[in-house]
């Protein structure tokens, strides 16, 4: 039937599994890599005839675009999210746990930021260095200036996506033209 020819396979997951790397055994509690870390896998043999893997950073919110786009059609100009097969990878990708303590951080190059809410704390580690995140950077004095930065983009991020989600629950909260 040849249904293959015409089908493409997504294949990822939601979050990765902590099997006590830092002190956890479970998912959601933090944004470390063994609980962000998720394969994505596209399978078609006519778009990858040959396979390819590509080692950029990726995000969940760019998968439907992705799709979209392996596809032939546009993404709608309100998503966030882009092709990971276009020109226009992202730099940085922003991460967030709310189980446990309040996490937000982001991974952009060879590092990654976290900042804990609930702790007020900082977390700075060089991945190209120390991929299993064990040695945090963060008390390192000649860093200080990275990490007021960084803490000022996860600031920026949270204040965007209120605003951005905030959008959303007006556009539906509004009665429509045809409402009664």
């Amino acid at each position: 039937m040849k249904i293959a020819d015409n089908t493409l396979i997504v294949i990822t997951g939601d979050h990765g599994e902590a099997f006590g790397e830092h002190g956890q055994m479970v998912h959601g509690f933090s944004v470390y890599d063994e609980e962000v870390h998720v394969p994505l896998i596209f399978v078609n043999d006519k778009l990858f005839p040959r396979g390819m893997r590509i080692d950029r950073i990726g995000r969940q919110i760019d998968i439907a675009p992705t799709i979209l786009g392996l596809l032939g059609y546009e993404e709608p100009p309100q998503w966030q999210g882009v092709n990971l097969f276009a020109d226009n990878s992202p730099e940085r990708a922003y991460l967030f746990s709310t189980s446990g303590n309040f996490s937000l951080g982001f991974v952009e190059g060879n590092f990654k930021y976290i900042h804990d809410f609930d702790r007020n704390t900082d977390e700075l580690y060089d991945l190209a260095h120390d991929p299993a995140e064990t040695h945090d950077l963060s008390s390192d004095s000649w860093r200080q200036a990275q990490l007021s930065r960084d803490r000022l983009r996860v600031d920026a991020w949270l204040s965007y996506q209120d605003r951005y989600l905030a959008n959303f629950s007006r556009s539906r909260s509004r009665p429509s033209s045809t409402s009664q």
